[in-house]
């Protein structure tokens, strides 16, 4: 697709999220985005509610975040959308299992809904990522869900990291303190060919240059998959250059 004229695209997030629109505008501002390209895109979010804070009960939040998806879709279909996606990885599979719901929102957007999960197995698979060390800051139950998913898709974890971590500060103060150290003490070459870091409300934007460096593989994360992916649709490619930084283009 050749990129011309304003591109407009759809994010939801659970109502606690406090670090999409941070990592979009991060991704974005990135040093080699071309400016022309990145000044066209407008990225536009809707939060999904809940009742039930997620350390109170992580199931209950997550499927009241998934059952918010469908109103805040239609909020965002009167906007002109290039295409949009639910930043919420933990919460992806409770929407799956909702295909009324899913269908609904096809028929609203004119297009289906972007996930982290379906934008992690499409960026691993086209690295031919066979074997990676997956990082999240969920509790066992819940990673063994997510990573049961992924290996559905043909994505195995070669071993899984939970850090259970249950609220925004404790996410931003682990993200900002620790987790660079954690990977390159979980890391082991030869036995991992990649670093994946789960959950939108994770920083990683931060660290995935460096550690790409000092490791040698690949590290992807759910909101530079999601939103790579979502600017794929409008001939936008983001990629790193030699010395990790990451460049955003208009796709020849």
């Amino acid at each position: 697709m050749a990129f011309d004229g304003n591109y407009h695209i759809g994010v939801i997030v659970p109502a606690s999220n406090l670090t999409v629109e941070r990592e979009i505008f991060g991704i974005l501002c990135s040093q080699h985005a071309e400016a022309a390209v990145a000044s066209r895109i407008h990225f536009h979010v809707a939060r999904s509610g809940f009742q039930t804070r997620y350390r109170e009960s992580p199931e209950a939040f997550l499927r009241q975040v998934a059952d918010g998806v469908v109103a805040e879709t239609r909020k965002l279909a009167k906007i002109p959308l290039s295409g949009c996606g639910f930043f919420c990885t933990s919460a992806t599979p409770y929407l799956w299992g909702k295909p009324d719901a899913m269908e609904e929102i096809r028929r609203t957007l004119g297009f289906d809904l972007s996930t982290p999960i379906e934008a992690l197995v499409m960026a691993m698979s086209a690295a031919g990522i066979r074997s990676p060390l997956m990082v999240t800051p969920y509790r066992a139950e819940l990673s063994e869900t997510l990573t049961a998913r992924f290996a559905k898709e043909g994505v195995m974890a070669a071993d899984v990291v939970s850090l259970n971590l249950s609220t925004g500060s404790e996410l931003l103060e682990y993200a900002r303190e620790k987790l660079r150290d954690l990977v390159s003490a979980c890391y082991r070459s030869g036995r991992h060919d990649a670093v994946c870091v789960l959950c939108t409300n994770f920083p990683t934007f931060h660290v995935i240059p460096a550690l790409e460096q000092e490791l040698g593989v690949p590290v992807f994360s759910s909101n530079m998959a999601l939103v790579s992916s979502l600017l794929s649709r409008i001939g936008v490619s983001v990629s790193r250059t030699a010395d990790h930084a990451l460049e955003i283009r208009a796709t020849p």
